[in-house]
């Protein structure tokens, strides 16, 4: 039974590291990345568009670069899902009535 626990010590300490390091939990990394992605200032039209181009594929890299300073990545990541289940929800509307 000790060979066990000695393996899971093993597993959570850092490579190279001792066994007095912690290593940061995964709700520390989404509290930074939500703090970060709240001081981003982008407005919801500008998200809108930013995905509209995505879509079509033609963004300009300083555009891109741009919207990556403003822009908060879950909006963006709302904003393609719902575009995503609209273009979906359009595609079987026009088979459905090409078909009927």
């Amino acid at each position: 039974m000790s060979a066990a626990p000695s393996r899971l010590k093993q597993a959570r300490t850092p490579l190279g590291g001792s066994e007095g390091h912690e290593v940061p939990s995964v709700g520390a990394a989404v509290s930074v990345a939500s703090d970060m992605a709240a001081q981003r200032k982008g407005s919801v039209f500008q998200t809108i568009k930013a995905v509209a181009w995505a879509f079509l594929g033609i963004r300009g890299n300083s555009a891109y670069q741009s919207d990556l300073k403003q822009l908060n990545p879950l909006h963006i990541i709302a904003v393609a899902l719902v575009a995503v289940a609209l273009f979906v929800a359009g595609l079987i509307g026009l088979v459905q009535w090409v078909v009927s």
